[in-house]
């Protein structure tokens, strides 16, 4: 297909003369939004580009430096202008565009949105809605333009690169997809600057965000909440203050946590907020923030709840996680079938019986099926090179085994690996050996996005 570039290069003045069709995103724009749009210009060239009257703090910074270079009005502006077209970015719900729609009440038009929230119903009267597996909206734009050999601007290409950046977490979300990467790779090839983006996606420039990360750090309480380790903190604030989300980013960042929620008292506006990040990929955060009002990804989601002051916000938020969190992850849904070696076998009838099974190590129990050691074929080398492959197997295992039961979580089990640098793991039952869970079947586990059902065991 031909190359070609959708941007007009025109100035405001010349957009107003034919801006009969618009596009946005979402109120309170973020980084994927501003990305978004800066790749559907070249789909819909000749489209004026309308900003809310809010831009999400991590944003800000990016639109100061390319306010002249994305050339867009205020929601306010539209009053000037006959729309007879709608193009909506990164949301398809009315409550978070209903804004710009203020200033067009009697339109009738087309509306078409491309938006990445796949488990969202549309609530946008008429839209048509485009939609994808994509960990940030912004690449399925970049997707559409790579399939139409379509060309864009070094500096288009660096904002969209910030908004993949920012809505897959720098590439670590659990909803990242190949696509993503591809998009990154494409924006790359255009001349998307990674230091600029850096820049953009650095957090806590403000004094008064490093005040508050401190402060917050004294406030966090840890719970362990349906087995996850969740962290929240309250606090009270004068008023809204602008990056309060980098701030939290950058907490769950430094505490080794499933998730973290913060939950700030408003007290000018008699509101609380609610912002939330997470790791862990069977914590939803959009389904407990939906439950107050509130929207976002399973990864990153807040809320804003008006007029709640005096109302036990905190203590309700510790109520809807015991509730709406599905039980974390146990050994019983990663460990494989127990192989066991009794402590009476040589050596060599070890290794064939860990070579028939296919494993690289096996608990060793006495007659009674109790835990008494643990050998590897480490271990088994070590007697094979000391020649002495007849010894029973018991002066070669080693016999401290660290070892879990059926309820011990995932998230014990990895820590279990790490802090003890062991390969295997013993699952016992009133002390005896029921199952086993190798590092393998972790590193399985990791692959396939925590869907333990993928899972083959295999060492």
């Amino acid at each position: 297909m031909e190359k070609r570039s959708g941007h007009t290069g025109g100035n405001v003045a010349d957009l107003y003369i034919m801006g009969e069709k618009i596009m946005f995103g979402h109120s309170n724009m973020d980084l994927d939004c501003f990305g978004s749009l800066s790749m559907a210009r070249y789909l819909y060239p000749g489209h004026l580009m309308v900003r809310s009257g809010r831009i999400h703090p991590v944003a800000k910074n990016l639109y100061t430096v390319y306010r002249d270079h994305l050339e867009m009005i205020t929601a306010k502006e539209l009053k000037k202008h006959s729309i007879d077209e709608v193009v909506i970015m990164d949301t398809r719900q009315y409550d978070r565009v209903k804004e710009y729609f203020r200033f067009i009440p009697d339109f009738s038009g087309k509306i078409t949105v491309y938006d990445h929230h796949c488990e969202t119903d549309c609530d946008i009267p008429g839209a048509s809605v485009y939609d994808g597996d994509f960990g940030a909206n912004t690449s399925m734009l970049c997707m559409e333009l790579l399939k139409r050999d379509i060309h864009v601007d070094e500096n288009d290409a660096t904002i969209a690169l910030a908004g993949i950046y920012a809505d897959t977490g720098n590439f670590s979300h659990g909803n990242v997809t190949g696509r993503d990467f591809q998009a990154a790779q494409y924006l790359m090839e255009h001349g998307a600057s990674l230091n600029a983006v850096g820049k953009l996606l650095s957090k806590l420039r403000e004094e008064h965000q490093v005040s508050l990360f401190h402060r917050l750090l004294n406030t966090i309480q840890f719970h362990n909440i349906q087995g996850y380790s969740i962290i929240t903190s309250w606090m009270k604030l004068e008023g809204q203050m602008a990056g309060l989300a980098a701030v939290i980013e950058r907490i769950f960042e430094v505490e080794d946590a499933d998730a973290y929620i913060a939950v700030f008292e408003l007290e000018k506006e008699g509101s609380h907020l609610l912002i939330g990040r997470a790791g862990n990929p069977r914590i939803d955060l959009n389904i407990i923030m939906n439950s107050f009002g509130g929207a976002g990804h399973p990864q990153a989601a807040s809320a804003l709840i008006k007029n709640s002051s005096g109302f036990p916000i905190y203590a309700h938020l510790l109520n809807m996680l015991e509730q709406r969190l599905k039980h974390a992850l146990t050994s019983m849904e990663l460990m494989r079938e127990a192989v066991t070696i009794s402590r009476k076998m040589t050596l060599l009838d070890s290794a064939l019986r860990l070579e028939e099974s296919g494993n690289s190590g096996a608990p060793v129990v006495d007659e009674d099926e109790r835990l008494v050691g643990m050998i590897t074929l480490r271990d088994i080398q070590k007697g094979r090179k000391a020649g002495q492959m007849n010894a029973p197997v018991h002066a070669y295992m080693t016999r401290n085994v660290i070892h879990a039961d059926r309820n011990t979580t995932i998230r014990e089990i990895e820590q279990m690996f790490y802090r003890h640098d062991i390969g295997h793991l013993p699952i016992l039952e009133d002390e005896k050996v029921v199952g086993q869970v190798t590092r393998s079947d972790y590193i399985k586990f990791l692959q396939n996005n925590g869907d333990f059902r993928e899972i083959i065991p295999q060492e």
